[in-house]
């Protein structure tokens, strides 16, 4: 890591710009991002209201087994690629 050495990062701004050299992509305009920003917060409430009787995360991953099971295997294929589930 020398090549951090060389960079002077006063703040988090300065931060963001050292960890994003390429900016955002052209995708990301305001209009988009309220949309997905309001079907988070949709899910998160949904997801809070399902679990809220269960104090810990096995608990909660029952939960929804048995109340939402679509939005656990949405929550499980997190963050992977949409090759992986192809058939």
């Amino acid at each position: 890591m020398d090549f951090i050495k060389d960079k002077k990062i006063k703040d988090v701004e300065s931060l963001n710009e050292f960890l994003r050299p390429f900016g955002y992509a052209f995708t990301r305009v305001e209009s988009l991002e309220r949309i997905i920003q309001g079907k988070n917060k949709e899910l998160c409430d949904k997801f809070n209201e399902l679990t809220k009787e269960q104090d810990n995360s096995l608990d909660k991953i029952i939960a929804l087994q048995d109340l939402a099971p679509e939005m656990l295997e949405n929550i499980l294929r997190l963050g992977k690629a949409k090759e992986i589930f192809k058939l």
